[in-house]
This record gives C-alpha cells, sequence and structure tokens, in this order.
C-alpha cells in the first residue's frame, strides 16, 4: 500500500469567493496497482474556473462535486509504477486527475 496525501471538498462554495477551508488536505492508504493500472505521482496541478462551479455542486458539462470528494482537475503525472497498463514507468503524461500526490 502507498500513503498518499489528498485534497478533498470539505464545503460548497457557493455565491461567495473559495475559502480556505472549502478543501481539507488528508492522508490516505491507495490499493496496490492492479493488472492494467498504473501508480503515477503528480507533477503539476491546474486550477481551472471551471473548477469552481463543480465546487458548487451546479450540474453541468460534468458531475458536481459531493462533500468529500477528491477535488480533480487536470494534472501532469509521473508514472511510478505501471502493472500491464499503457505507459512505462518514468514517461510523464497529462490529463483529468484528481489532486492527490
Amino acid at each position: 500500500m502507498t500513503t498518499t496525501r489528498q485534497w478533498l471538498l470539505n464545503d460548497h462554495p457557493r455565491g461567495r469567493p473559495i475559502a480556505e477551508n472549502d478543501l481539507k488536505l488528508v492522508e490516505t492508504e491507495l490499493p496496490d496497482a492492479e493488472a492494467g493500472q498504473m501508480l503515477l505521482k503528480t507533477l503539476y496541478l491546474g486550477f481551472d474556473p471551471a473548477q469552481k462551479g463543480w465546487m458548487e455542486n451546479v450540474a453541468d458539462y460534468v458531475a458536481p462535486m459531493k462533500i468529500g470528494d477528491v477535488m480533480r482537475g487536470s494534472a501532469i503525472l509521473e508514472v511510478i509504477e505501471s502493472n500491464g497498463g499503457r505507459f512505462e514507468v518514468g514517461e510523464v503524461v497529462a490529463g483529468t486527475s484528481v489532486w492527490s500526490e
């Protein structure tokens, strides 16, 4: 098992700016990568305007977020373990991910 830190949605910032307590940093255990899965290390996180709408729990082109969900967004990540995944260890990938180490 791998220990990681993740940012969880702690409150919906509806009609107001994002506040410090809207996100909560927690430490959690990740399961081992199963066949076809990879373990990724976050290098960079994006914070895009659309994420505010997701945090407000407003239905749009993507599902809104619930309290306790891991914050999602764009990221650049490095493959640190590949159990038959699409990419090899050491490769750098980009896409939608979650706010986790």
